[in-house]
C-alpha cells in the first residue's frame, strides 16, 4: 500500500510530457496488480486455515483438506422430532 501511495504522489507531480510519466503509470498499475494478488492469496490462505481448523475439530478422522477447498459456512441446525418434540442440535459445515 505504501508503494501505491508513493508512486501515486510522485505521478501527481509529473506532467504527461515528462520522461518518467509513462513508466510511472505502468509501475502504478503493476503495484496495484501485485497488491490485489497478495490480498487474494491471503484470503485463500485464511480459508484454507479454516478448513484445517474444522478438520482438527472433527479429530482428523475426515480429510477435508484438498486444493481449492474452502469453508463457506459453519452453523447449527435444530431438528425438532415430530414424535417426541425433542430438539436435537447438529453442527452444519459447508465446505466447497
Amino acid at each position: 500500500m505504501r508503494y501505491h501511495l508513493l508512486i501515486q504522489e510522485y505521478k501527481k507531480n509529473l506532467q504527461p510530457s515528462d520522461a518518467d510519466f509513462d513508466d510511472t503509470t505502468v509501475a502504478l498499475e503493476l503495484v496495484l496488480q501485485a497488491a490485489a494478488h497478495a490480498n487474494e492469496m491471503m484470503k485463500k490462505l485464511d480459508g484454507f486455515g479454516k478448513v484445517i481448523e474444522v478438520q482438527e475439530q472433527l479429530g482428523n478422522s475426515i480429510s477435508l483438506v484438498s486444493p481449492g477447498r474452502e469453508l463457506i459456512k459453519v452453523g447449527t441446525v435444530q431438528k425438532i422430532s415430530s414424535t417426541t418434540e425433542k430438539t436435537e442440535v447438529s453442527i452444519c459445515l459447508f465446505v466447497q
